[in-house]
């Protein structure tokens, strides 16, 4: 084979030489989230983190499978999105679809933590006569204007005066009139983003839920702070106090007139006379 000339080396050579000099800073801008935009504008990439905590979960990003959740992966991080709206979909056999559509902005990770609630949960019935019929009969008989949980003081006072009060870590919630509100109870401290616009800045109180008929009961979903169970004529229910975009409100015992308690953790409705417990 013939070797190539002097000049021709020199041409691949600086051909080469030309190659690397252009794509070096385009991978230098990719390996750190820069990505071209749809008016083909340089823009740097933000991240989704997808909070599920459960196992044989489907989780799609803008209508796009992303992957099923296990054991030991319940959650999604996604990476190197362009800054906009980016649409969330979490499906489970047998489960309530969540769905919220979020902002991810340049340089930052936006979280969401969606919840599952099954369409046809396991209800049973507590035979009269036990223990536990006994605690549950106390807790339905138990006023709602429980503030055990928080230290009373003249800022409480100012805060929420006689209104219900719930706190489950550091969220605070409470009813006024057929209204129902979040705070955090640590001001910006580690407050959460959906308490936060996009340029940054955050309000003391989120509006969780309004009725138009009376609210009769509330607490917080039992080992959630970010979701709330409400009780109407019309059944109980569990509703996000993350208001950014959509606002999931899903059914949780869909029966008109129940009430309900949580009690040492676990969900039970009175309904009809009758007691039962609700298995999550």
């Amino acid at each position: 084979m013939k070797p190539l000339s002097k000049l021709k080396r020199s041409i691949f050579l600086a051909l080469l030489v030309f190659i690397f000099a252009v794509t070096l800073p385009v991978l230098l801008f990719y390996s750190t989230g820069y990505r071209l935009d749809g008016e083909y504008k340089l823009v740097q990439t933000g991240g989704l983190f997808i909070g599920i905590g459960e196992s044989g979960a489907s989780v799609y990003v803008d209508d796009k499978f992303l992957k099923k959740t296990s054991r030991f992966d319940q959650n999604t991080f996604v990476q190197n999105l362009l800054p906009g709206v980016h649409s969330i979909r979490v499906e489970k056999e047998d489960h309530h679809t969540w769905k919220k559509e979020l902002d991810v902005l340049p340089k930052k990770v936006t979280e969401s933590y969606p919840f599952l609630i099954s369409k046809e949960p396991k209800v049973v019935l507590i035979e009269e006569g036990g223990r536990l019929f006994e605690e549950i009969r106390i807790a339905f008989a138990t006023s709602t204007a429980d503030t055990s949980l928080l230290e009373a003081s003249p800022a409480t006072e100012d805060i929420f005066g006689d209104s219900f009060v719930k706190q489950l870590g550091n969220m605070i919630i409470w009813q006024d009139g057929n209204a129902l509100y979040a705070r955090w109870a640590k001001g910006l401290d580690n407050i959460p983003l959906y308490f936060c616009n996009l340029e940054g800045l955050c309000q003391e109180r989120l509006s969780v839920f309004a009725s138009q008929i009376a609210l009769r009961h509330f607490d917080f979903y039992p080992g959630n702070n970010r979701v709330v169970l409400v009780a109407t004529g019309t059944g109980v229910f569990a509703v996000e106090i993350d208001n950014r975009s959509n606002k999931n409100f899903i059914p949780v015992y869909d029966e008109r007139g129940a009430l309900f308690r949580v009690h040492k953790g676990e969900l039970y409705v009175k309904d009809r006379g009758s007691f039962y417990h609700v298995a999550l």
